[in-house]
């Protein structure tokens, strides 16, 4: 069975919320990635403005082996769709794991909550801007999708 966009806020977050804890808001967006009838990936946007939105990423796929036209859907979302200028995002310091996926997605480090976290270790706040995401263009951007 192929891949298939799964745009129903709430399954998406009961999806990332086994990661992280993320409260459900009424403005909450959500795009999630199914593999054989079950969630593998998962995007949520909240807080969205003209100028910003919150993005919070869960996946259960090592490293980046979600596909490239996912990626660029979940991009395209915010900063086409949106019109937002920047997405940010939190994790824990602790959470390598997260924080390398951020990385190697062109995600910067913006500031450091120090102690903030409930591991008493720092929360990291992190930036991408729209003109610096490598996933935007292509043939697999927003437009293709009825928005959640």
């Amino acid at each position: 069975m192929p891949d298939s966009v799964v745009l129903n806020p709430s399954r998406v977050w009961a999806y990332v919320t086994q990661s992280s804890h993320v409260p459900l808001t009424s403005g909450m967006k959500g795009i999630g990635l199914e593999r054989d009838g079950e969630l593998v990936a998962g995007v949520l946007y909240d807080n969205i403005n003209r100028h910003n939105a919150w993005a919070h990423i869960a996946t259960h796929l090592p490293g980046l082996w979600v596909p490239l036209w996912f990626l660029r859907l979940c991009y395209a979302y915010p900063f086409e769709q949106c019109g937002v200028r920047r997405l940010s995002g939190y994790v824990r310091e602790s959470n390598t794991p997260c924080v390398r996926l951020l990385e190697r997605m062109g995600w910067q480090r913006e500031a450091a909550l120090k102690g903030a976290a409930t591991d008493g270790g720092d929360v990291l706040i992190f930036v991408l801007w729209r003109e610096q995401c490598r996933f935007l263009g292509g043939r697999d951007g927003w437009s293709r999708y009825t928005p959640a």
